[in-house]
């Protein structure tokens, strides 16, 4: 695959995450890793528009650029203006550019509730379960997840890697490592994921194929069948009539440009129908993961329901 190819492939992955508000995953395999999540971090902040992107950095061994000196960092940001900086700075360079939050993995509980647009996992063989289910859902919808498997050249290494938390368990020779195995296997699978190595380069385990607007053509035709069925479903009811010209013409035009993803816009539909049936006493219960907009999502629909007399 050519450098182009690559770039693009890249480019795609990240636009479609954008558009569609998904989270990118980035699996990095390699000696050089850090420079390729710069990069990476570099291409986000060029797709974006607005603020520069923020970064959650997790680790639990030494961190290089972490600390470093202000008079270093004065010389370096005139080193950028005159366009003369020097490869080894790179790091210390995004440090003093770029809003990053290091955090040790045992101090993880710090960043609940926080959001960040891209989220960076160092030193793998630290990461718990827990671990990563709290500093993943950090990123918000369109950021990228970036794993860093350091002097790791083929990903069937990393599925027998020895982590941390197996010391816990006493002698294990005898026993199978499964989670590795079964995180990066349904990786491989997910259409939002690219492997590289430590040059850029994307690896032919990864599926995702870079077709354009393929998510968002796949998205209106849902969107298009789900309004048709509306309209079918209302014909026996004046109620739902009432509810379907002014919902579905005014409202829903209105909150489409608020909505961030298609989940959102297909359970606002099934909630219309829920509540405008008068005879219907029904308990309804949301569940998503942490900021994919549940309260907005159940903000809109009481709204709606208020002004529609419901």
């Amino acid at each position: 695959m050519t450098l182009c190819e690559n770039e693009n492939k890249i480019y795609s992955l990240i636009n479609d995450g954008l558009k569609n508000n998904y989270r990118s995953v980035f699996v990095v395999l390699g000696s050089n890793c850090n420079e390729v999540s710069i990069k990476l971090h570099h291409i986000l902040s060029k797709t974006r528009i607005g603020i520069k992107p923020s970064v959650l950095w997790c680790y639990k061994r030494e961190m290089t650029g972490k600390n470093y000196k202000k008079k270093k960092m004065a010389n370096l940001s005139n080193q950028v203006k005159s366009g003369m900086v020097v490869e080894e700075d790179a790091f210390e360079v995004f440090n003093s550019s770029t809003n990053v939050d290091y955090i040790l993995y045992g101090e993880c509980d710090r960043v609940l509730g926080r959001t960040y647009d891209m989220c960076v996992l160092q030193d793998f063989d630290c990461i718990t379960p827990n671990i990563m289910a709290k500093t993943v859902e950090t990123v918000c919808g369109g950021g990228l997840i970036i794993f860093l498997l350091e002097n790791i050249y083929k990903l069937e290494d990393a599925f027998e890697m020895k982590m941390d938390i197996h010391k816990k368990f006493g002698d294990l020779e005898n026993e199978k490592m499964r989670f590795n195995k079964r995180l990066f296997c349904s990786l491989k699978k997910s259409k939002f994921t690219i492997f590289l190595n430590e040059n850029m380069e994307v690896l032919n385990i990864s599926k995702y194929k870079s077709k354009k607007n393929e998510l968002i053509r796949k998205e209106n035709i849902e969107m298009e069948n789900k309004s048709k069925k509306c309209k079918e479903s209302s014909s026996g009811s004046k109620k739902y009539k009432f509810m379907n010209g002014l919902i579905t013409k005014d409202v829903f035009k209105e909150n489409e440009k608020i909505e961030k993803t298609k989940e959102q816009r297909n359970l606002l539909v099934e909630l219309e129908k829920i509540y405008s049936d008068w005879n219907n006493k029904t308990i309804i219960s949301v569940t998503a993961a942490r900021g994919r907009g549940k309260s907005a999502l159940l903000g809109f629909s009481i709204s709606d329901a208020i002004k529609n007399h419901f």
